[in-house]
């Protein structure tokens, strides 16, 4: 579906960024487009399998997977590791 997206969505639509994981994106997307955006995502899955889902940035911080990413004021995204510190293996 990225390649779908990214080949035939409107310019104003496109996202900035697409980073992927699994079933997990993580997407840069212009202002007040996330909503047109999402619906278009939806509607590439002819088989209605796949449903995407937003969250949006609150006070410029936003978690992914087992980051922090934070927006600095000049545009900066800095993250931090918020998962587990501690990884215990059993054999």
């Amino acid at each position: 579906l990225e390649h779908i997206l990214l080949s035939t969505a409107p310019e104003d639509l496109k996202p900035k960024l697409w980073k992927q994981y699994v079933d997990d994106i993580l997407e840069v997307a212009k202002r007040g487009s996330v909503e047109k955006l999402t619906a278009l995502l939806n509607e590439l899955d002819s088989s209605g399998s796949i449903k995407f889902t937003y969250k949006l940035e609150l006070d410029g911080k936003l978690s992914f997977l087992d980051l922090l990413l934070a927006r600095k004021e000049n545009g900066e995204v800095k993250y931090r590791y918020t998962g587990n510190q501690h990884i215990q293996t059993s054999i």
